[in-house]
């Protein structure tokens, strides 16, 4: 077999100039470890299916991996059938959230997916590929489905990596990637200035039952390694504006204050934003204020105690009241996202969230109200399911479309929409 696997987000409607990061880390651990990858975005690369399948053929590919997200993942299926039956001799494994979450019901329902790598993918996929290079067994490798003798063969899952350093990507891999990318875009909330983008850690401690990003251990970065790429990215860019985007970059106040410390001490002279708990300590706020932070994103979800309590956010509305009114007289901005259409929740419950982002709202400078929509690899899922609030055939592989709210051609249509005690 040709040793080298081409790392693949397939062709969407989307338009976007932005790195695949999650395939950059892939890429990245893999060269580290003397494996040959190439990455190929094709909504960078402005590429149609037909593109896609002239290119692989041309560069004769007999090992891809695939990315694909809940949302597009009508399209992903669709280019994994038209991948497999331009080039039948070739391999495909699949990672990623939406997959790592159906892995056995993938391999069920998706016969032209060869193997599944799950969770966290870097150490994974490159354990994967030399034993797919030696001919080897996949039995002791960590994370991976696949079919063994007719049945579908799930191995142990893999303890996530407490070393993020050890699968960071160099940045000067970013060069050698093939298509026209950028690392700067439009900073969120900030439509006058542009800003990169930086992650600290992975993971989030909360168990809201709405997300796919819990983690049993939230793990951070060196900080040292992110002020260095920080200095190396404003040399690149020359842009003093970033994203921090970790789910929640207030989660731990020791690694809070080491990093708003080492901002300062190197004198970066940086502007950022990022997502925040609501029950930070005031004097946190401060700090971070002092190391250039201008926005924080909070989110509340609900205003209903018992609403709270029934998605296991584990914060008080107070919480979000005093964060905000802090950030509001820092002179920084803030942004409370919250959800309608929760576990438990009734109209009064909807109406306690309306009125609590109106009695703030001179402190905030933006809120945002969204229908909770169900996603597989959320606990929300089998809450849905044992609720029988999903029609009884329903699976994600079949065509779904909640067409009496989106138009069919909108991505966002084809996840479903959690509808417990509301209409919709």
């Amino acid at each position: 077999m040709k040793k080298k696997i081409h790392l693949i987000c397939t062709p969407t409607n989307e338009k976007r100039a932005a790195y695949p990061f999650s395939l950059m880390y892939l890429h990245g651990y893999l060269a580290k470890n003397g494996l040959d990858s190439e990455v190929l975005d094709c909504s960078v690369l402005r590429w149609k299916i037909s593109h896609l399948l002239d290119y692989l053929e041309a560069n004769k590919a007999e090992l891809i991996g695939i990315t694909g997200y809940t949302y597009n993942r009508f399209q992903t299926y669709s280019a994994i059938r038209e991948i497999k039956s331009r080039l039948p001799g070739c391999r495909i494994v699949v990672g990623g959230r939406h997959f790592s979450s159906l892995a056995a019901e993938t391999l069920k329902h998706l016969k032209e997916v060869d193997f599944v790598v799950r969770g966290e993918g870097e150490i994974t996929l490159a354990e994967f590929c030399n034993a797919l290079y030696s001919n080897s067994s996949m039995d002791g490798i960590l994370g991976v489905t696949y079919r063994k003798d007719g049945k579908i063969v799930s191995n142990p899952d893999r303890p996530p990596e407490l070393d993020l350093d050890k699968l960071h990507y160099n940045i000067s891999d970013f060069s050698k990637v093939k298509g026209d990318y950028s690392f700067i875009s439009t900073m969120r909330r900030f439509p006058a200035s542009q800003s990169f983008m930086v992650m600290t850690g992975r993971g989030c401690p909360g168990r809201c039952v709405f997300c796919s990003l819990s983690t049993k251990r939230i793990r951070f970065r060196n900080v040292e390694s992110i002020l260095d790429e920080i200095e190396q990215m404003i040399k690149i860019t020359g842009v003093r504006n970033l994203t921090f985007s970790d789910p929640t970059l207030t989660a731990s106040q020791k690694h809070l204050v080491s990093l708003c410390e080492g901002i300062i001490r190197r004198n970066l002279n940086i502007k950022w934003r990022c997502y925040s708990r609501a029950d930070v300590l005031p004097e946190m706020f401060e700090l971070m204020k002092r190391a250039g932070c201008v926005a924080a994103d909070i989110a509340l979800e609900s205003a209903s105690p018992h609403v709270l309590q029934a998605i296991k956010k584990n914060i008080k509305v107070e919480d979000v009241l005093r964060s905000v009114k802090k950030i509001h007289e820092l002179g920084m901005k803030s942004f409370v996202y919250t959800m309608i259409s929760l576990p438990d929740e009734r109209e009064k419950d909807a109406e306690e969230t309306v009125r609590f982002v109106e009695d703030v709202s001179d402190s905030l400078d933006d809120a945002t109200l969204a229908i909770t929509q169900i996603f597989p690899d959320a606990e929300l899922y089998d809450i849905a399911k044992a609720r029988n609030l999903l029609p009884a055939n329903f699976n994600w592989f079949d065509d779904y479309h909640n067409t009496s709210y989106y138009d069919k051609s909108n991505l966002r249509s084809n996840v479903p929409f959690y509808i417990e005690h509301l209409s919709l």
